[in-house]
């Protein structure tokens, strides 16, 4: 598989790629989803394998909760205005931090920084906060 263009966080005061792709709130009327990978392929319309989900969500953590800001990609659009908490999610989010210390090889492109944070979710509420340290293992905060 192609890497993926990853999602978009704000983050401790600063812009961030996380290695996290949480699904958008399609079913709940939230964010209207016009995509259709067969219908752009049948249609000759360009499709990029490095964004096979076909858009880009851009998300913050503040304040203990988990908010969806804006949904980047021409199928898709929200329906109610920003930010958009997102009790729809519960699960990990994973944010590189630090320098770049390995690169996988070809197309696939797997990358590993020094440090990942690993973020708890628990319906849109952050409920647990680790650092893994890359060539040493976790830490609490």
């Amino acid at each position: 598989m192609t890497a993926q263009i990853r999602e978009v966080l704000f983050f401790n005061g600063k812009l961030r790629r996380m290695n996290s792709y949480p699904p958008l709130p399609v079913q709940d009327g939230l964010v209207l989803s016009k995509f259709d990978i067969g219908a752009h392929a049948v249609m000759g319309k360009h499709y990029a394998t490095c964004l096979s989900r076909g858009y880009v969500g851009v998300w913050e953590l503040r304040d203990g909760g988990f908010y969806l800001l804006d949904v980047r990609g021409p199928s898709y659009q929200m329906l109610v205005p920003a930010p958009l908490f997102a009790d729809w999610f519960s699960g990990e989010l994973r944010i590189p931090d630090g320098e770049l210390i390995r690169r996988g090889p070809g197309y696939v492109s797997v990358e590993v920084y020094e440090r990942d944070w690993v973020i708890t979710i628990e319906r849109g509420v952050e409920v647990g906060r680790e650092i893994i340290h890359n060539n040493q293992g976790k830490e609490k905060v």
